[in-house]
């Protein structure tokens, strides 16, 4: 799991990593040796492939030193807890165990009413929204000239729903 945390890091990170040598501190120590491993086989073999085009240096660092790595996987503890209280003994510091309690507001979703609005106020949306809202007869594009082509593909992209003005988008596959 460790060797497979770290191949997966390192590629999350390829733009700031690749061509650049790197140090890796870990406190897994077996890691360096199974980097060194002189005839892997199987998925260790493979991720110890992906691995090599990295120029990197692994430092091996004891748990107990990466503790600010740590306090980031780890709950909160209560404030009787006996590892907390050892460490403040310990190391004469005080951990704060205070959990950041973070709100959120919602922000009610735009009404049909006002992005027709928004949009009857923007100079390029609004002669094609009002061409589109006030014509009856909607102008029939396949008698524009050929020269007017993309501008055709445009606006049968553009349709009314509401009274707002959508731009029907289709992705690679073919869904809209």
């Amino acid at each position: 799991k460790e060797l497979l945390a770290i191949v997966k890091s390192i590629e999350h990170f390829h733009h700031y990593l690749y061509g650049r040598k790197f140090l890796l501190r870990t406190d897994h120590a077996s890691l360096r040796w199974l980097l060194n491993f002189k005839e892997p086989e199987g998925q260790i073999a493979r991720w110890i492939q992906r691995l090599q085009e990295y120029d990197f240096e692994i430092q091996h660092r004891k748990g107990t030193s990466h503790g600010n790595a740590d306090a980031l996987s780890r709950r909160p503890c209560t404030e009787s807890c006996k590892h907390c209280t050892n460490a403040e003994k310990k190391f004469g510091m005080e951990i704060d165990i205070s959990v950041e309690v973070l709100t959120t507001t919602s922000v009610d979703p735009w009404s049909s009413c006002e992005i027709q609005k928004a949009q009857l106020e923007d100079p390029n949306i609004k002669p094609i929204l009002e061409k589109k809202l006030y014509s009856a007869d909607r102008p029939s594009w396949q008698k524009k000239k050929k020269k007017k082509k993309k501008k055709k593909k445009k606006k049968k992209k553009l349709h009314l729903k509401d009274g707002v003005l959508y731009r029907r988008w289709e992705s690679d596959n073919g869904s809209s």
